[in-house]
């Protein structure tokens, strides 16, 4: 139960690829990192009230993960407690102690203190604990999960470019100005996607935009490139052409086959797959990961018969297409 509920929230959230600067593959980067995920719900299970009605719940909204349970800290403990080192107090000792055993646990009340370092070492703003009727963790999400359709465009034509503000609305195809300030340019570099050349000179007649570095580190393995055409009418075409080919292929392609496709670089099992994902529960990365892939004809598998006892999978052309 707790494998399912982890690649869940796995699932749900964006994968960035590194480079492969260390080792032949290439690594994998949630961005939550995948201890504090696994050890909230954790947590949950293990510590939940089992004579409630009640349910742990995995809640993932657009700026948080939550995970609810219905319990409460043991007599003695503190919210304020949590964030520091801490004696173990499990509510279910019976429960507890198997799961230690299994090196699900830790006895020395590291877990909380834990989730919170490994966060905050990934820049995310501080987790929280309530205390209300129920127990509930709160993980913050990074803040590109806020960023806007108008701020989103203005990302995408600024891939690897600096340009200037005449620059960026021939290529967003806009004539207002004071709107492409307000609402396209200006939210962008207050939530730090982007950056001016001259930063201390806001009206420089050289001005010119850029990604920051916390975008570029944000951004996915998989980029969309609008370019800018010669004529008006064609620029209109390209836009509209490129605006619902994206749309079709992003209907198409879920996060999960998304995730998928990042990580398969040449032939692999489905058991190096899940590794390079971070994933445990085989059914649900079947069903939620390599059935759509295949049915979509992004991957192939190495034997034609599905159930081949070395049995590997590898990205088609197609898939190349949308991964490339």
């Amino acid at each position: 139960m707790v494998e399912q509920a982890v690649d869940f929230v796995l699932s749900k959230i964006d994968l960035s690829i590194g480079v492969r600067d260390t080792s032949m593959n290439a690594p994998a980067q949630y961005e939550l990192p995948m201890f504090a995920v696994k050890e909230a719900i954790v947590n949950a299970v293990c510590h939940r009230n089992y004579t409630s009605n009640g349910s742990v719940q995995v809640m993932l909204f657009k700026d948080r993960l939550e995970i609810w349970n219905p319990g409460h800290l043991p007599f003695g403990l503190t919210i304020e407690d949590l964030s520091a080192l801490h004696g173990s107090l499990p509510t279910n000792p019976l429960l507890a102690e198997p799961m230690y055993l299994a090196g699900t646990i830790e006895k020395a009340g590291t877990g909380t203190t834990d989730i919170i370092k490994s966060c905050e070492e990934l820049g995310l703003k501080t987790p929280e604990f309530h205390q209300q009727a129920t127990f509930r963790t709160v993980l913050w999400r990074q803040v590109t999960g806020q960023v806007t359709g108008q701020v989103e465009k203005l990302i995408l034509i600024l891939n690897n470019k600096a340009l200037s503000v005449k620059e960026m609305m021939e290529h967003l195809l806009l004539n207002g100005r004071d709107n492409f300030l307000t609402s396209y340019l200006q939210p962008a570099l207050e939530q730090g996607v982007v950056s001016m050349k001259y930063p201390e000179t806001p009206n420089h007649p050289d001005q010119r935009y850029c990604l920051t570095k916390k975008r570029k580190k944000q951004s996915k393995n998989m980029s969309i490139v609008l370019e800018k055409a010669t004529e008006k009418t064609t620029a209109q075409v390209t836009a509209q052409v490129t605006a619902q080919v994206t749309a079709q292929v992003t209907a198409q392609v879920t996060a999960q086959v998304q995730h998928l496709m990042a990580v398969l670089d040449g032939y692999l099992t489905t058991s190096e797959i899940m590794e390079r994902l971070s994933l445990h529960h085989r059914e649900s990365f079947r069903l939620n990961y390599i059935q759509p892939a295949l049915e979509q004809g992004y991957i192939a598998p190495e034997f034609a018969n599905p159930n081949h006892p070395k049995q590997r999978y590898c990205l088609t052309e197609k898939g190349k297409s949308i991964v490339t």
